[in-house]
C-alpha cells in the first residue's frame, strides 16, 4: 500500500510540474495579443477571473452571465497586456506552485503519516485548480481535467477525515467507506 501511494504521489507530482509548464507557455501567448474584453468558460458563461478594468465589466457582464451574441457586439476589443497576464494568469499560477512546492516537501517531512496521502492529494489538487484555471476561461484545452480534479477534492478531504488522527473503526472495518466519496465525485465529474 506504502509502494503505491509513493508511486502516485509521485506521479501526480510529475504531472503538476508538466502541466505547469503547459499552462504558462499557453498564457504567455496570451500578452500583446488582443482578446474581447472578458474571459468566458467554454459554454459562453462569463468567468470569474476578469478584471474592473476590462471592457467586459464595464459593458455589465457579471460572473456567471451567459453571452448571447448581442452582448459579444458590447464590449470593444482590448490587448492583453502584461499587467493582466500578471493580475489574471501569475498570481494563481504562482500561488498553485507555491501549493505544489508545499505538497512536496509536506509529503516529504510526514511520509509514513496516518492520511498522508489523500492530505498530499488534496493540496496537489488545489495546486492544479490554480494551475489551470486561466486555461478553462482561455483555450479549454484542459477543461475536463480541471472539472475531474474539482471533483475529487471533496473525495481527498473525506477520505483524509475517515483515517487521520487514527483510521477509525468503521473505515477499517469497511473499505467502502473510504471508497464512496471517490465514486460520489466521479459521478458527479460524468455530467
Amino acid at each position: 500500500m506504502k509502494k503505491s501511494s509513493t508511486l502516485l504521489i509521485i506521479i501526480a507530482i510529475a504531472s503538476l510540474i508538466i502541466a505547469s509548464i503547459y499552462f504558462f507557455r499557453t498564457a504567455r501567448i496570451w500578452i500583446d495579443k488582443p482578446f474581447p474584453g472578458y474571459l468566458t468558460f467554454e459554454n459562453g458563461v462569463m468567468g470569474g477571473f476578469n478584471q474592473f478594468d476590462w471592457q467586459g465589466y464595464e459593458a455589465g457582464f457579471k460572473y456567471h452571465d451567459i453571452l448571447s451574441k448581442e452582448d459579444l457586439t458590447k464590449a470593444a476589443p482590448m490587448v492583453f497586456a502584461v499587467r493582466d497576464f500578471l493580475r489574471v494568469f501569475f498570481m494563481p499560477f504562482a500561488t498553485g506552485i507555491i501549493y505544489l512546492i508545499l505538497s512536496l516537501i509536506i509529503y516529504i517531512v510526514a511520509r509514513g503519516s496516518p492520511g498522508i496521502t489523500p492530505f498530499v492529494l488534496f493540496h496537489l489538487g488545489i495546486s492544479y485548480y490554480l494551475l489551470s484555471v486561466f486555461d478553462l476561461l482561455t483555450t479549454y484545452t484542459a477543461s475536463w481535467l480541471f472539472l475531474l480534479n474539482f471533483a475529487l477534492i471533496p473525495a481527498y478531504m473525506s477520505h483524509f477525515a475517515l483515517i487521520f488522527p487514527n483510521p477509525q473503526h468503521a473505515a477499517k472495518k469497511n473499505l467502502l467507506l473510504v471508497i464512496l466519496p471517490y465514486i460520489i465525485s466521479l459521478t458527479l465529474f460524468i455530467p
